[in-house]
């Protein structure tokens, strides 16, 4: 999954759509396989940008409500744990896009899965174990005294 992760979100719009056209059934496996190993899987502060412009056009070239479940789940998990507005802006623009009455209810769903409690606990490397709220500590780490952080730090480490 890890090669997929760096190759998959690279594709074109038009080449999501050949894709969905050939076989959208597997199309929605994987990028349902996808966007799980993205909400547990580490990857480069800026390298959000790419995964979350890749969730869009997804859930804008299959307009499948599977598909946008899973891809509002993984853009709000996303987000959260590495504090990126640029993936809140994309998750944003996703939710406005909705224009019928069953997408919300896919949406919602998917914000619901993200908003649950893990099934196992994170290691203390992985995103969210780093922060649990704008540079806070993780479970199982010291907290940090206060005043130690400052604001507008990214969690990538710099």
């Amino acid at each position: 999954m890890k090669a997929l992760s760096r190759v998959l979100p690279w594709i074109s719009s038009r080449s999501v759509r050949v894709l969905w056209a050939s076989d959208s059934e597997a199309f929605r496996r994987v990028f349902q396989r996808h966007c799980r190993h993205v909400e547990t899987t580490g990857f480069a502060f800026d390298y959000c940008d790419v995964l979350a412009d890749f969730a869009r056009r997804a859930v804008e070239q299959t307009d499948d409500i599977a598909v946008l479940r899973v891809a509002v789940g993984s853009l709000a998990e996303l987000g959260y744990s590495y504090n990126r507005w640029y993936v809140r802006d994309v998750l944003t623009a996703v939710l406005q896009a909705i224009r019928e009455t069953e997408p919300p209810v896919a949406a919602g769903d998917g914000l619901r899965e993200a908003a649950s409690p893990p099934s196992t606990s994170p290691s203390p490397t992985s995103p969210s174990a780093r922060c649990t709220r704008c540079c806070a500590r993780g479970p199982g780490l010291p907290q940090p005294q206060q005043g130690q952080l400052t604001t507008g730090q990214d969690h990538s480490g710099r």
